[in-house]
């Protein structure tokens, strides 16, 4: 899981890479200088390579692995153990209800990265760099967002609010803050897995 975490690091660096390439040749070229286009494409490449990433790459991971869990919590249904606390020993548990318990913590952390990916989804086209729109055909965010969408699958959308969505980050550290809590479960399940072995 944690090697998934790092393939999903360079994944979106490699798909902001592409995101840029492929904006310079999308309708932003139709209706922007492209000394006009760079401070726009950089936090839009952001947000589509990590929705992409998001949805493309880490929740199929993770509901596979949810699925996984889920077999063995009922396959572990009969097995008794000790369960632990702080490190002790404690009351007996079957180990089908603490795989149940693991199962739930992945389920949880894809909810919450699903639940991330709405305010990821808006794109702040259209704004210029402050959020007023000045200069931008009226047109280009509707055309540049439908282009996008074409080419990624992903249903994003012209940001409801430009200011901000250029002056904030909020949407980014919200799916980072879902990653982490994903990251911070699976560590634990290895942990507990690891313990179980010793």
């Amino acid at each position: 899981a944690l090697v998934v975490l790092l393939q999903l690091h360079w994944f979106i660096r490699l798909r902001w890479i592409f995101a840029a390439t492929a904006l310079a040749i999308l309708a932003v070229e139709r209706f922007l200088t492209p000394a006009a286009q760079r401070p726009l494409q950089c936090f839009q490449r952001l947000h589509i390579a990590a929705c992409e990433a998001l949805k493309l790459k880490l929740s199929p991971t993770l509901e596979e692995l949810s699925r996984e869990l889920e077999k063995k919590a009922h396959e572990f249904h009969d097995i008794v153990k000790l369960g632990r606390t702080h490190l002790q020993d404690a009351t007996p548990i079957r180990l089908g209800q603490e795989f149940s318990g693991y199962t739930a913590m992945v389920k949880h952390g894809i909810r919450r990265i699903e639940n991330s990916l709405h305010f990821l989804a808006e794109l702040a086209l259209g704004g210029t760099a402050i959020g007023t729109g000045i200069n931008t055909h009226p047109g280009f965010a509707k055309m540049a967002v439908r282009e996008i969408n074409a080419l990624t699958g992903i249903q994003f959308r012209e940001a409801e609010n430009h200011f901000e969505a250029q002056g904030g980050r909020d949407a980014v550290v919200e799916a980072h803050a879902a990653i982490k809590t994903a990251a911070v479960s699976l560590t634990k399940i290895a942990n507990d897995i690891r313990w179980m072995g010793a």
